[in-house]
């Protein structure tokens, strides 16, 4: 991305999963790089780039500590990828939500729109779509069942809003599930960390869908839209490109790491809230983010994970 060379870029949440994959990236590129991160529990994230980025620590739903930042490095681009987690529904938890995945971005288009950011990307989440028909769509009416996927529904109409205010281009994506080195717990991480100890691996439900997309390929799609002009105002679903169930997602993980498992359907746990299909044809993606199309299939990308080293292995999936 020669474009983004010297280009100077805020990465709120850049200690995270996906936010440290990017500020790597944004290194690779030439760009000037903040990285904002609420705390240093998860700093060896970005071992490999520290001394090549500005560090700052600041938690986005405490707007003056992110301002005091954003006025001295003027960023010309900000990826908003901080979030809080779904979760257990109970009212502590839709407050949190609130909180973590509104509010917060709020804070950051407002100190936006005083540095006169020229694109705001926010990384958004397929979760807004609920149960609606797939494959998801841009015209895909947002309908969330959980309060993670409410507020991050509301957090892009006030995206939109900070557009029409202050002139600044904004551009959200809607990945499906991510996974890849450093994740938090979801279905991959769980998965390999299981697999080995040869248990049975419980899942609730196990005919839900999903369509998994690896961290680079989601990488990828962050960068292109900050600088594609047709990505502009949109909000823009993206996968790996093929529906699966959670079954057969963890029968490929085994088979990526050599082994065989059994699985243990509970029908029973699923949640009041679970998403039962999740996918995406990636029409939309690669329309308007300059051809963008998944590279990385689900073999190749549990192939590196499992070709880890079993120690950096187990650091990434948290085991």
């Amino acid at each position: 991305m020669e474009c983004l060379r010297d280009c100077k870029v805020a990465v709120i949440g850049a200690t995270g999963f996906i936010g440290s994959h990017l500020t790597e990236r944004l290194v690779e590129c030439g760009a000037e790089v903040l990285a904002v991160a609420r705390t240093r529990e998860r700093l060896a994230n970005l071992a490999a780039v520290l001394p090549r980025i500005h560090l700052t620590l600041a938690d986005a739903t405490e707007r003056e500590s992110i301002a005091d930042v954003f006025r001295d490095f003027l960023p010309e681009k900000v990826f908003h990828l901080a979030s809080g987690r779904d979760g257990h529904e109970t009212f502590d938890q839709m407050r949190t939500s609130l909180r973590q995945n509104a509010e917060a971005v709020i804070n950051v288009l407002e100190i936006s729109a005083a540095a006169k950011v020229e694109t705001f990307v926010f990384c958004d989440s397929s979760k807004v779509y609920g149960n609606c028909q797939t494959s998801y769509s841009e015209d895909t009416p947002d309908d969330p069942v959980c309060s993670y996927a409410i507020a991050k529904s509301a957090a892009w109409r006030f995206c939109k809003l900070y557009s029409a205010v202050s002139g600044g281009h904004v551009v959200a994506l809607r990945p499906t599930m991510i996974y890849g080195p450093r994740q938090n717990l979801n279905l991959v991480s769980y998965l390999l960390a299981q697999i080995p100890r040869q248990t049975p691996v419980a899942l609730q439900g196990g005919w839900q869908t999903r369509d998994p997309l690896y961290v680079d390929d989601a990488v990828e799609a962050l960068l292109r839209a900050a600088i594609a002009p047709a990505a502009r105002n949109r909000a823009i679903p993206i996968s790996g490109g093929e529906e699966m169930t959670i079954a057969d997602i963890c029968r490929r993980a085994a088979a990526a790491l050599g082994e065989e498992v059994e699985i243990v359907s509970e029908p029973a746990a699923v949640r009041l809230t679970e998403v039962f299909r999740s996918c995406c044809d990636n029409v939309d993606a690669e329309r308007l983010l300059m051809g963008w199309r998944p590279r990385i299939s689900l073999e190749q990308g549990l192939a590196r994970l499992a070709g880890m080293p079993a120690a950096v292995r187990a650091a990434s999936v948290g085991a």
